[in-house]
């Protein structure tokens, strides 16, 4: 189904570039900076244009591109480093702690381990 799409719209883009081509057949001349010109159809200007764009959208694209792998790469560490300190969290005992409720007893200093309401 994505390719029919694909395709699909990659010949309403062509069709519409047929249109373009066949609307824009007069001489230009475009003028450069420094006094450089060049003179031809239209439609190679607008070409000319169009691919110079897209190359530098893909200049702009793969910077942050690339900036965006840099960071996932160093989150991956992270999240690796963080997961083997919660291991080893996990592997070690709890220390013995006053009970959080008021109602239930605090255990005798002796008697860990034993029940407190027994005598």
């Amino acid at each position: 189904m994505r390719v029919a799409g694909f395709l699909l719209g990659l010949a309403v883009i062509l069709f519409a570039g047929m249109i373009a081509l066949a609307n824009n057949q007069q001489d230009v001349t475009v003028i450069y900076f420094l006094g450089k010109s060049w003179s031809g159809r239209l439609w190679m200007a607008l070409v000319a244009a169009f691919v110079a764009g897209g190359a530098s959208m893909l200049v702009f694209t793969g910077f942050f591109i690339v900036r965006g792998r840099i960071r996932m790469g160093l989150l991956a560490r992270k999240a690796a480093r963080l997961e083997e300190e919660i291991q080893s969290m996990k592997q070690k005992p709890l220390p013995d702690e006053r009970p959080v409720f008021p109602a239930e007893p605090a255990p005798a200093a002796g008697r860990r381990g034993m029940d407190p309401r027994a005598p």
